[in-house]
């Protein structure tokens, strides 16, 4: 059985479109035929398609059930998935890694460079490590988005998935992100409001709804502000999906770039169109600290707006000491 860990972006979503997400399209007829037979399973039990999955279980897949995926895709002239290379995996995640213990790496998540695959999404960070690197037992244990660029941490091995994913889960794993956004914020706040998904077949996007949404919340620190652009800090202390970039357009001030959720407004003369948002860094409950280099769209967008990175009167924030830090 292949095992996949729910991560925090992943809880509460319902069992059978999760298992869209992670092995393509599929017919319901055949997901739950699976269910059935026990060749999907959540912790070892039988489960239904209509099950919402909580953060820090384990989703099991037979080959069976895999196999019948590939073939199924296969059948719907979808483009052939590329054979990736095991030397070039293994050296593409060689260079963005940042650190590497016996029982985790830190990834530099390039913008661009999806997490898990999907439909029409064939390469991203778990094909690679499992083409680069088939006898390490590598686990993603939480997400970041595809246009996101930054820390991602994964597991080695189940007892450290185990772990890491519950440390995510009980929020003892801080998460500092760094954007810029289009216009100008407070010097610090907390941005509380509840995320839903709008709805639509295929669409991934969150609005605002304190009603029904699920609570979401954000801590920010405005680091510079030139009136037109601000650098901000995020730390989420939920995990929703798109938060941060949710937030900030819901604040009136949508993160450079995304379009998605700050339409015309997001974008500025001389910038190009990337997501201007950064996992800068992570606090294990060891209390290391974990940062990424930022990457050249954010670093020259800084330097056209004349804008400064936190200096080390600017911490501790966000529980980090900053010690470590990078840019």
């Amino acid at each position: 059985m292949k095992e996949f860990s729910v991560t925090d972006a992943d809880a509460g979503a319902r069992l059978d479109r999760f298992l869209r997400r992670i092995v393509g399209a599929m017919g319901q007829g055949v997901i739950e035929k699976a269910l059935r037979s026990g060749h999907v399973r959540i912790d070892g039990q039988k489960a239904k398609s209509g099950q919402r999955l909580i953060e820090g279980q384990v989703v099991s897949v037979a080959p069976y059930f895999l196999s019948h995926a590939e073939q199924h895709q296969a059948a719907q002239i979808q483009p052939k998935k590329p054979v990736v290379n095991k030397e070039k995996a293994a050296k593409e995640i060689d260079q963005m890694t940042l650190i590497q213990t016996s029982e985790w790496r830190a990834l530099n998540k390039p913008s661009g460079l999806a997490v898990q695959g999907g439909t029409q999404t064939h390469k991203h960070i778990d094909g690679l490590l499992s083409a680069g690197f088939p006898s390490r037992d590598y686990k993603l244990v939480h997400r970041i988005d595809k246009d996101t660029s930054g820390v991602l941490l994964v597991a080695e091995g189940h007892h450290a998935a185990r772990t890491l994913t519950k440390g995510f889960r009980d929020h003892i794993i801080n998460k500092f992100y760094l954007a810029l956004v289009v216009g100008a914020l407070p010097a610090s706040g907390v941005i509380s409001a509840g995320l839903r998904k709008s709805g639509g077949k295929g669409l991934e996007k969150m609005i605002v709804d304190d009603a029904e949404g699920q609570p979401a919340i954000t801590d920010f620190i405005c680091f510079d502000s030139a009136g037109v652009v601000s650098l901000v800090g995020f730390s989420p202390r939920t995990g929703r999906t798109h938060q941060l970039r949710a937030h900030a357009a819901h604040l009136g001030t949508p993160i450079l770039g995304d379009g998605k959720y700050g339409g015309a407004a997001a974008h500025i003369g001389g910038v190009g169109k990337k997501v201007h948002l950064h996992a800068w860094g992570l606090r294990l409950p060891t209390g290391e600290e974990v940062f990424a280099p930022l990457p050249g769209h954010i670093t020259s967008a800084l330097q056209v707006a004349g804008l400064n990175l936190p200096t080390a009167e600017n911490f501790p924030c966000f529980g980090f000491s900053g010690r470590d830090r990078v840019t």
